[in-house]
């Protein structure tokens, strides 16, 4: 759910993917789904709404030990079984007891940040490959992994080398909302202010929670990217680095975008980086809901050389175009530079 400024929590679109979930709820038999995309972009949100009127389990991991998970992961299933945790010291223990105690129900079981518990735990999603071989494939259990770092969401659960993408059932990437969803943030203003929010600020739930509709379009676009205390102008430096290792090359190809660079053979002029290298970081990029690449119409997206890229989040585009070079100027308090002001902010 997405908290608006000065109002109470509410939970705007995503009917496809309640759909999705719940045909596969109402199916009866064994589900494994992934549920995935970017920090903030509303993941966890969904999750509450889908199980809002069933029985589950809910377990958020945390960047911390694998100790502290498990302990944390054991405490959870007992509490919720009104069992003992004692002897329960190991995660194929865990979901043993939890298959013990669900085999002939209807039971939700979410992992939620799911990548921080395997950053500690190489070997957790071999764990749960097994449980389900051993276990669950023929129980009535609905369990749920859901991340946000996209490389280890790759390599853990969707990606062809992952020990469980043979046992995916369903898998949902969540990108931003479209405008006609943001639009439920943007209470009092006129169609050009809310087009104006959007094209700045995107679809990131969490973001379109902090327009704050006492102020301006332009108020609210300074106070969140272009004053050092707003919450988008700190959180977008930070995303990248923590989702990617090593974003200075991300930072590079995405400012070549927002500035115009939208042909490969341009943005490769505009970084110095090698095709090969900037190609995969692009695919990254994309992979991530940042960036999309066009094709003409007619044309093969996969062997297609007329490709050009274009950003699919404008909160990510805005912030490449406007506030990255002024981040000096920000940060001394002064006024940054944008030509034209926020009036262009689609161009």
């Amino acid at each position: 759910m997405c908290v608006i400024a000065g109002r109470e929590r509410m939970f705007v679109g995503r009917q496809y993917e309640l759909e999705q979930l719940d045909e596969a709820y109402h199916g009866g038999g064994f589900v494994f789904a992934a549920i995935y995309g970017r920090r903030y972009i509303g993941k966890t949100s969904l999750i509450s709404e889908f199980i809002k009127d069933k029985e589950a389990i809910y377990f958020s991991a945390r960047e911390l030990t694998d100790k502290y998970n498990l302990e944390a992961f054991t405490k959870t299933i007992a509490e919720h079984f009104g069992i003992s945790a004692e002897g329960i010291d190991t995660w194929e223990a865990a979901f043993h007891a939890v298959h013990n105690h669900s085999a002939d129900r209807r039971l939700i079981l979410i992992l939620d940040n799911y990548t921080d518990a395997c950053l500690t735990n190489r070997e957790l999603s071999a764990v749960i490959a097994g449980s389900i071989a051993k276990r669950f494939k023929d129980s009535k259990l609905f369990l749920i992994l859901c991340g946000s770092h996209m490389t280890a969401i790759e390599g853990e659960v969707i990606g062809k080398d992952s020990a469980l993408k043979e046992h995916l059932t369903l898998s949902l990437q969540i990108k931003g909302l479209p405008f006609e969803d943001a639009c439920a943030f943007m209470d009092g203003y006129h169609a050009d202010d809310k087009r104006k929010l959007y094209e700045c600020i995107g679809g990131t739930p969490l973001y379109l929670s902090l327009i704050d509709n006492r102020k301006t379009a332009d108020e609210n676009i300074s106070d969140l990217f272009l004053n050092r205390s707003g919450f988008i102008y700190n959180d977008m430096e930070m995303a990248l680095q923590k989702e990617l290792i090593g974003p200075a090359v991300y930072n590079a190809l995405l400012r070549a975008v927002a500035h115009g660079k939208h042909k490969s053979k341009d943005i490769l002029a505009e970084t110095g980086e090698k095709k090969s290298k900037a190609h995969k970081y692009l695919n990254v990029l994309i992979s991530m809901g940042i960036l999309y690449r066009a094709v003409p119409e007619g044309e093969d997206p996969l062997v297609s050389r007329k490709g050009t890229y274009h950003f699919e989040d404008n909160a990510y585009r805005f912030w490449y175009k406007y506030v990255l070079d002024n981040i000096g100027r920000i940060d001394r308090g002064l006024e940054p530079e944008i030509c034209g002001g926020t009036n262009d902010v689609s161009n």
